[in-house]
């Protein structure tokens, strides 16, 4: 299958050479969050309320964060959890990063 566009029209050249017109607008459109889309939303789709919250420390300098109670200070409302915290985050104590933490159960 190949796709041409032309700014207004995408075709898709199915195998027999059939085209199919696809109104970019409206695919453009269909593509769009809703407006209330946010952080938070993604968050809620990985929402895990019936799991428990898990603790992980740092091994480089044995800081421990809490899934439930999040860092507030940082920005990182309770209830964030691990998976959820940006790839870059690192230990507010001794910069290790995600890498450098490991579960533990407390």
């Amino acid at each position: 299958m190949a796709w041409i566009h032309d700014g207004t029209m995408a075709s898709a050249a199915g195998i027999g050479g059939e085209t199919l017109g696809i109104n970019a607008g409206d695919w453009l459109e269909s593509m769009r969050f809703p407006d209330d889309f946010t952080r938070n939303s993604i968050h809620a789709m990985h929402s895990d309320s019936d799991q428990q919250y898990q603790t992980w420390m740092c091994l480089t300098c044995g800081f421990i964060y809490d899934e439930a109670a999040g860092l507030p200070d940082e920005g990182i409302p309770a209830g964030t959890r691990w998976r959820d915290l940006p790839i870059n985050w690192t230990c507010p104590e001794c910069g290790a990063r995600k890498e450098d933490f490991e579960m533990v159960e407390i």
